[in-house]
C-alpha cells in the first residue's frame, strides 16, 4: 500500500509541474507577442515601393552578366581567353552550346537537323546565325539589318 501511495503521489507532483511549467510558457510567448509589436513600430513596406529600398548598386547588373558570372563561376575548366570571351558578352568559333548560352542567352528561334554525321543546329538571333555540328560551334554570318 506505500508503495501505491507513493506512486500516486509522485504522479500528482508531476502534472502540478507540468502544469506550471505550461503557464510559464504562455506567459513568456505572450510577453515576447507584447515586445514584438512594440520594438518593430514601423509600417511593413508595399510591394509597390519595394524598389526604393534595393541597393542602388544591384540595380545596375544585367541578367546578361548574372548568368556569365554564376556559368563561369561554376566553369573552372575553361582558359582564361574563353572565360573573357564569355565575360564580355561575345562568341567565337570552337565554343560548346553552353558556352554560348551563357555568353548571349538563347534564342526561341533554332532549326535542328539530324544528318548520317550528327547533329546540325542553325540559332538564329537579331544580328546573327550561329551554326553548330554536334554541340560545337562551326561558323557565325552576321545579320546586316535594312533601315
Amino acid at each position: 500500500m506505500n508503495k501505491k501511495l507513493i506512486f500516486i503521489i509522485l504522479i500528482s507532483l508531476l502534472l502540478i509541474s507540468c502544469t506550471n511549467v505550461r503557464k510559464a510558457t504562455e506567459k513568456l510567448t505572450l510577453t515576447n507577442i507584447q515586445n514584438e509589436t512594440e520594438v518593430n513600430p514601423q509600417p511593413i513596406p508595399k510591394f509597390e515601393n519595394i524598389t526604393e529600398y534595393i541597393k542602388p548598386s544591384y540595380r545596375k547588373v544585367s541578367w546578361d552578366e548574372v548568368r556569365r558570372k554564376e556559368y563561369l563561376r561554376e566553369s573552372t575548366h575553361l582558359d582564361p581567353k574563353m572565360r573573357d570571351i564569355i565575360l564580355h558578352g561575345d562568341v567565337r568559333v570552337g565554343m560548346y552550346k553552353e558556352d554560348v548560352l551563357a555568353s548571349i542567352g538563347g534564342t526561341d528561334n533554332k532549326i535542328k537537323k539530324i544528318t548520317d554525321f550528327g547533329i546540325k543546329e542553325e540559332w538564329i538571333y537579331d544580328d546573327k546565325i550561329l551554326y553548330f555540328e554536334n554541340g560545337i560551334l562551326k561558323d557565325i554570318k552576321n545579320i546586316q539589318k535594312n533601315n
